[in-house]
């Protein structure tokens, strides 16, 4: 377990990987992925559950460390959306994204300025994060939260989402994680309880959801305990270790 838990992961297939016994087509266009990312198994669990709820994408292939994804064209806007926001969430190249603007379908809200992926798209400059549109958060009635049970620590977080199905999957990733005794919703956040003697796979999985919902990981140091402080803190190398223990690289 503890070589999972110490680096980044990069999964390579390789051998091609046909998922639908398809050609390509005039009316394919192929987006690659190189070197996605995964930091935990439900991470990896993300992309692919992400790319099987697109209609737009009608097969994909995998040879080493990249996946190719083949999206027929012309793309509704909700499919268009929803593949940016799986660019932008699991950081791949998003440039090959302008291939699908059309001035007569989408430039007006493709194109757009104010947009969270324009400068990850349209421009070289870096990720603006100021520009929010096109992003929402959670709004749900404001409640009082219960207060956490003897044993559970309580974690907030306000993510910022980037489509529905980017919401959907964050659910499913709190749901997965046993250790999550209870989570409630008020506002625009999100409080969970967990189990302080949270299990290693279960704070693997607890601080990849938090590290690729860009939220604050800092409240992570109240589970380093002596029984799993020589992976969580004393290795130094983990994703998470500047981020949770306050360290600089």
């Amino acid at each position: 377990m503890v070589s999972l838990l110490i680096g980044d992961l990069i999964y390579k297939e390789c051998v091609l990987i046909n998922c639908q016994e398809a050609a390509l087509t005039m009316q394919d266009y192929v987006l690659t992925c190189r070197q996605v990312i995964y930091r935990s198994r439900f991470d990896k669990q993300i992309f692919f559950k992400w790319i099987e709820r697109i209609d737009s994408i009608r097969r994909w292939e995998a040879f080493h460390d990249t996946r190719y994804l083949y999206v027929t064209v012309p793309i509704p806007d909700d499919d268009l959306k929803e593949i940016i926001g799986l660019f932008y969430r699991c950081n791949i190249e998003m440039k090959q994204l302008s291939v699908f603007l059309n001035e007569h379908y989408n430039q007006d809200w493709f194109c757009n300025e104010n947009m969270y992926w324009y400068s990850s798209v349209f421009t070289h400059a870096p990720k603006r994060e100021e520009c929010q549109g096109g992003a929402f958060r959670l709004q749900y009635p404001c409640q009082e939260i219960p207060n956490p049970r003897n044993n559970d620590a309580q974690l907030e977080f306000a993510p910022v989402l980037y489509s529905s199905i980017d919401k959907t999957l964050l659910f499913e990733w709190i749901s997965y994680i046993t250790s999550i005794h209870a989570w409630y919703i008020s506002g625009e956040s999100i409080y969970l309880h967990v189990d302080m003697l949270i299990t290693d796979y279960d704070l693997l999985e607890l601080l990849a959801l938090l590290y690729r919902y860009n939220l604050n990981m800092k409240q992570m140091c109240v589970f380093l305990r002596e029984d799993n402080r020589h992976w969580f803190y004393d290795l130094g190398v983990g994703f998470w270790h500047q981020y949770v223990f306050d360290t600089h690289e």
